[in-house]
């Protein structure tokens, strides 16, 4: 019931190209899917500047072309785990609507990352987003160009609610990695520099 009056209360701005909805909704205990709304011009804009103006030349290679740049650019994580986006399906329309069922989510969950980068070369994207279920109360949040098309929540007792990003493990590894190849960059340089010198000086030395 919560969907229905969701997805009433903001379709009508579906035929905008620049508003689309993002819901992800469970649909009994354990199944989930992802639903997309936006207005046919959007998606065809997407898809257009993603493979060329005449990268396709029917329907069906349409609807294929588009769910392989959704995603390639929709990132579901849940308890840092990234969630895999399988049988996608299309129905066209003015408000046109793409829904992906999404594998292997976990009974619990801690906390949820969203990330649709699917409009962003949409003038004035944002993308309405909102989880639906039973037992997770969450609000409604836009993603657009400035939190980078992607929001994280975190449970808080029955609800997800925004919170502060982790850092990223992987992103803090690389980045101590790359200080350590810097660091010891510096001290063979150094090194090299310091043994040219000093068989410099006791050249110079030779010489008196």
């Amino acid at each position: 019931m919560a969907m229905v009056v969701w997805i009433s209360a903001t379709l009508s701005k579906a035929h905008s190209p620049e508003i689309s909805l993002l819901t992800m909704v469970e649909k009994e205990s354990g199944n989930w899917t992802l639903q997309l709304n936006a207005s046919l011009a959007a998606y065809r804009y997407e898809v257009r500047n993603a493979y060329g103006e005449n990268s396709y030349q029917s329907i069906v290679e349409f609807n294929k072309l588009l769910l392989q740049h959704l995603q390639s650019h929709l990132t579901i994580k849940i308890n840092s785990e990234e969630m895999p986006l399988e049988n996608g399906a299309v129905k066209l329309g003015h408000a046109t609507a793409v829904a992906f069922e999404i594998a292997n989510i976990p009974a619990a969950i801690n906390d949820l990352l969203i990330i649709n980068k699917g409009f962003e070369n949409i003038h004035h994207s944002r993308v309405m987003c909102k989880v639906v279920s039973e037992e997770i109360v969450g609000k409604a949040h836009i993603l657009d160009k400035g939190n980078n098309f992607q929001v994280y929540l975190a449970k808080k007792e029955h609800q997800l609610a925004l919170a502060e990003k982790p850092e990223d493990e992987k992103s803090f590894t690389m980045a101590l990695l790359g200080i350590i190849t810097a660091l010891l960059f510096m001290f063979w340089f150094l090194r090299i520099w310091i043994k040219d010198k000093s068989e410099y000086a006791f050249s110079q030395l030779k010489c008196f």
